[in-house]
């Protein structure tokens, strides 16, 4: 039996014969969300999304110690955390599964970065993250990830050496998220130097 968050998003898919997804409906109204990030304008950007999406309240931590001691308070339904430099964020989560009481170490716990290797997203997941955004934060994307981690992933496991979301579930991954301009700029030159090959040979 998978442990109970204090609120859990709210998902309904009228029936639709084309397109399921185009009638979804993530209810967050009633969920309350702790952002942790050392800077002031990335946690403006991802209130802003948050509050567009209909969370309740945001709080805001500047520090790992501060963000320890909203989570202890057990009224947060979403953690958004920033990776750092470090990986502060990372170990926050892990902190959150490994520490606080029930239902709040359950809480959906998501990781914003600005550049994820391999190696840090393993190590994310294994911490209990439920899924990773790249910064800035794209309101479409958070929301499709987010719905998808309610509709997928939400089976929460305890272990002795794990806490968070049940891996062994076979899925599809989660949608990927719109990519901004300037991850174009790369692609593009390199699709023209292709072409240009693929024209001389």
């Amino acid at each position: 039996m998978s442990p109970q968050r204090l609120h859990t998003p709210q998902v309904s898919m009228p029936p639709a014969p084309s397109n399921p997804l185009a009638l979804v409906r993530l209810n967050l109204t009633q969920c309350r969300a702790l952002i942790y990030s050392p800077s002031e304008g990335q946690a403006a950007i991802l209130e802003a999304v948050l509050e567009g999406l209909g969370v309740s309240a945001c709080a805001h931590q500047t520090s790992v110690e501060a963000a320890q001691e909203a989570l202890m308070q057990g009224n947060t339904d979403i953690l958004i955390a920033e990776g750092g430099p470090n990986g502060e964020g990372i170990d926050l989560v892990l902190w959150m599964r490994r520490v606080c009481p029930a239902p709040q170490r359950f809480a959906i716990a998501v990781l914003v970065c600005g550049h994820a290797k391999k190696s840090l997203v393993n190590y994310a997941m294994n911490c209990g993250v439920n899924f990773m955004m790249s910064a800035p934060v794209c309101p479409k994307g958070f929301i499709e990830r987010l719905f998808w981690t309610v509709k997928t992933y939400d089976t929460l496991v305890e272990s002795e050496g794990y806490c968070g979301p049940d891996r062994r579930i076979v899925a599809k991954p989660p949608p990927k998220a719109p990519r901004r301009a300037t991850d174009l700029l790369g692609t593009v030159s390199n699709e023209v130097e292709s072409a240009g090959a693929s024209a001389k040979a």
